[in-house]
């Protein structure tokens, strides 16, 4: 009976061992299949973060090839305005040609000479007459041939 007895422990304590072990089995599946789980979800999550990344940077993307051929565009505008412009001068210049004829080295320098003269003087009156007024009536020329006195000054007499 005693090896009876004996058996009979050994096996009630393999049991217990092998109860333990499937205990602790258990245990570590469900935490590692929690684990699995939340890193499913952590997974999940990042994808979900990837995909909005993705759409704003396909949204990015259309914004700047819409700016791209909003610039295009615009630099095509800058330069016919550019050419444009050049035209508009270039008739300009030329308007400006056909209004004054060209000078000749010999006219240029008349005309510089005409610019350094004194202004022309009327006859009969000196700058000092134009700086002070009118000069007055010259009493000595009681007849003279230039007409009345009333008829001094108007040059239709002369």
């Amino acid at each position: 009976m005693n090896a009876q007895y004996c058996l009979q422990s050994l096996k009630q304590r393999c049991m217990d061992d092998m109860v333990n072990l499937a205990q602790d089995f258990h245990r570590n599946l469900t935490l590692k299949d929690d684990q699995i789980h939340s890193l499913g979800q952590g997974i999940v999550g990042r994808d979900t973060t990837i995909g909005h990344l993705e759409v704003q940077i396909l949204e990015s993307d259309a914004q700047i090839l819409q700016r791209n051929t909003v610039i295009d565009f615009l630099q095509e505008q800058v330069h016919d305005l550019n050419q444009e412009l050049g035209d508009a001068l270039g008739h300009i210049e030329m308007l400006q040609e056909q209004q004054m004829p060209p000078l000749v080295p010999n006219e240029l320098e008349e005309e510089e000479e005409d610019l350094e003269e004194d202004p022309e003087e009327i006859e009969g009156v000196s700058e000092i007459d134009s700086e002070y007024g009118d000069p007055a009536p010259n009493p000595q020329n009681g007849d003279s041939s230039s007409g009345s006195a009333s008829s001094v000054g108007n040059l239709d007499d002369f």
